[in-house]
């Protein structure tokens, strides 16, 4: 292969539409049912039925007691066990044939092994493939391919087994280049940014394609190439000929997982196979961890555009999506911020412990000072907490202040007449849930919990409750003290103790709407960036305002958090709180909902966002001198300083104590400014 400086640059707009049709296909699976295993009964089910069937967002009943994951998919009679897996280059697909190949063992399954390649490649420079590449298997077809290989379905069908089916791969186009461009022969002409530098040359590439004669390039539709795009059409302009093609393409897979969403994809992979949670159990260790530094300088959005080097209509018209948003519209084409004129800075974070509440709070406490936000600083309670064993609130728990308080992100549990009495006019609320069973492992072993079994004490404790009944009573005492194993983050979150032990499900879902409808956003924690791209265009404010640290802010493991639990531990600790997980897939399915209201620029964001937040904090790792971040489609130009890259590792009693000077400075201000007045 030519050096990288004088391979030729062009990345169509092909790249990009594969990635973006299959990301928002899988997506879109949340709330459309396309499953090749489903239940005969299906027919027969409504719209709504079905998505809750298969997102598991339904309400907590007592017939789902029972229900296991198994027969949930009551279509699932056997695993799948013919496949072929498209290996493409630096897109997990390392981690992925590991979890592929083990399958394959485990299953007896017989793999084409490559016979002439020394990398283990079955064709790589070219798309054909003969029986002949392939260690023989005298009498039978081959049921695995999981080595390099180039989409060919028409040759892969002949030497495989009948039914065999197909898995592809994709990453973010941007991100993909970054590491195909280091791959084996990184350049180092520049020493400081050898892919902007690289880009810069090839700005002004025209349009086209390599040639059939040519070698291939790992910079250019790579992916596309790999997963089967016939290179003839890579530069074509004619649209409905793109359209046709995609769709052909996308046709021969079951499933193409996201690199971006990796874990995700294996578990829709084993929904869609109907294999087993061991079946792809992984290491969590790095396969790959060369890391250069250089992969993460910023790029300008002139070089992201040459990377492109599409315009948007194009890769709309390709894939049958809207054009990505501009800040301020929703997908129908209306403005979904049209208040967005300003920031909102009167807000209530109601702080649920375990649920990453804690890296949250960094994140609101800084915008808190940086926007001159009074806060409610709790005055009483040594822990920095507001309330905690009881809803009651009033502002002789809170620091004094002149005028309203605007922030609350301590401990408190939702009151909102309460506070709203303290708050300024027009404050928002913000919440956070975690699944639920997460949510108690981590609680569980919170502030010196029970040991006294030494093998699994989460299992122990679960097994001594498999007969629990709340009833009216439990937890819904209101006399008794809160306990943090049963519906604390319903309780926390406002939702009334009286009703824990209801089996009234019109009265529980009335409620429900209800504590819903207090919230401006709740996040999630198992997807707490989506969350926070959301809480940023939900409350009008910038990229800068919700960057965070990469560091865990709670470092503390405990091996027995990990232990597995039978099915009947688990539906044991559904018994003991319900109300945690109907609020939790309540919230979790709203949402998602929102999100894909948002449209797919919603996941361009995401992906931007996550990128900027890694190489702020590279950058902060490395040098603390100022760098400047430019504007994006989503947020203003931003600089990053000494000062910023130390206040990502401030700990919470160093943000309190920040916000607590802020406070008395705030009243020393409003004081004199009466006192002028009064003299005046």
């Amino acid at each position: 292969m030519a050096t990288l400086k004088s391979t030729v640059l062009y990345l169509s707009c092909l790249a990009v539409v594969l990635y973006a049709g299959m990301l928002w296909s899988w997506k879109e699976t949340r709330f459309t049912v396309k499953r090749p295993y489903g239940d005969s009964e299906d027919k027969n089910r409504s719209e709504e039925d079905l998505i809750d069937r298969y997102t598991g967002h339904r309400p907590v009943e007592q017939s789902d007691v029972s229900q296991t994951a198994s027969e949930r998919q009551t279509g699932c009679d056997r695993p799948v066990t013919n496949f072929v897996f498209i290996k493409v280059h630096k897109t997990a697909s390392g981690s992925t044939f590991l979890i592929l190949a083990r399958f394959g063992q485990n299953h007896g399954m017989t793999i084409c092994y490559p016979v002439h390649a020394e990398h283990g490649r079955l064709s790589y420079q070219s798309a054909r493939l003969e029986r002949s590449a392939c260690r023989p298997a005298p009498g039978r077809n081959y049921n695995l391919i999981i080595n390099h290989a180039i989409m060919n379905k028409t040759a892969m069908d002949r030497i495989m087994a009948p039914g065999t089916r197909y898995i592809g791969i994709v990453r973010y186009p941007l991100d993909h280049f970054r590491s195909m461009f280091f791959y084996r022969r990184p350049p180092t002409y520049d020493k400081s940014n050898p892919l902007g530098k690289y880009l810069d040359d090839k700005a002004d590439y025209p349009h086209g394609v390599r040639r059939k004669k040519k070698t291939v390039s790992k910079q250019r539709n790579f992916q596309a190439y790999t997963l089967g795009f016939p290179p003839k059409l890579m530069s074509s302009k004619n649209t409905s000929q793109l359209e046709e093609v995609l769709r052909t393409v996308a046709g021969w897979y079951s499933i193409v997982l996201l690199t971006d969403y990796w874990e995700e994809s294996l578990v829709m992979l084993r929904r869609t196979f109907c294999w087993t949670t061991y079946d792809i159990l992984h290491n969590n260790r790095r396969v790959h961890s060369l890391d250069n530094p250089k992969k993460s300088a910023p790029l300008t959005d002139k070089q992201k555009e040459t990377h492109r080097r599409s315009n948007e209509v194009r890769v709309t018209a390709t894939t049958g999506h809207r054009p990505a948003l501009r800040s301020g519209e929703s997908p129908s084409g209306t403005t979904s911020q049209a208040s967005c004129d300003r920031p909102v800075t009167n807000f209530v974070f109601i702080k649920v412990h375990k649920t990453g509440s804690g890296s949250t709070f960094l994140v609101l406490a800084r915008f808190g000072r940086n926007h001159g936000m009074t806060i409610c600083y709790p005055i009483h309670d040594q822990h920095r907490r507001l309330s905690y064993h009881s809803p009651s609130l009033n502002k002789s728990v809170c620091e004094p202040a002149v005028g309203k308080y605007t922030l609350i992100i301590n401990h408190a549990i939702m009151n909102k007449t309460a506070m709203d009495s303290i708050m300024a006019p027009g404050t928002r609320y913000i919440g956070i849930v975690r699944h639920p069973l997460d949510h108690f492992r981590s609680m569980f072993f919170y502030g010196n919990q029970p040991t006294r079994d030494k093998v699994n004490p989460i299992g122990k404790y679960l097994d001594s409750k498999a007969h629990y009944n709340p009833g009216r009573g439990g937890m819904g005492r209101l006399g008794k003290q809160v306990s943090h194993q049963k519906n604390f983050q319903a309780y926390t979150l406002g939702f009334p103790r009286k009703l824990f032990g209801s089996r009234k499900k019109s009265e529980l879902d009335e409620t429900l709407r209800t504590v819903g409808s207090w919230y401006s956003i709740v996040l999630i924690t198992e997807y707490w960036e989506e969350s926070l791209v959301l809480l940023r265009r939900t409350f009008c404010w910038t990229t800068y305002d919700i960057l965070h640290t990469t560091r865990r802010i709670h470092s503390l493991n405990n091996p027995k958090k990990s232990f597995p639990l039978t099915e009947t531990q688990k539906e044991t600790h559904r018994k003991i709180s319900p109300i945690d997980y109907l609020i939790y897939e309540h919230f979790n399915r709203t949402f998602w909902e929102r999100a894909a209201m948002e449209g797919p620029d919603f996941w361009d964001e995401v992906a931007h966002f996550k990128t900027v937040n890694l190489e702020v904090n590279q950058h902060c790792n490395i040098s603390k001198g100022e760098r400047v971040f430019p504007r994006s489609k989503w947020s203003p130009e931003f600089a990053v300083d000494s000062t910023l890259c130390d206040e990502l590792n401030w700990t919470t009693t160093m943000w309190n104590s920040a916000l607590l000077l802020q406070l008395q400075r705030i009243n020393e201000v409003m004081r004199r400014k009466q006192a002028h007045i009064d003299s005046g």
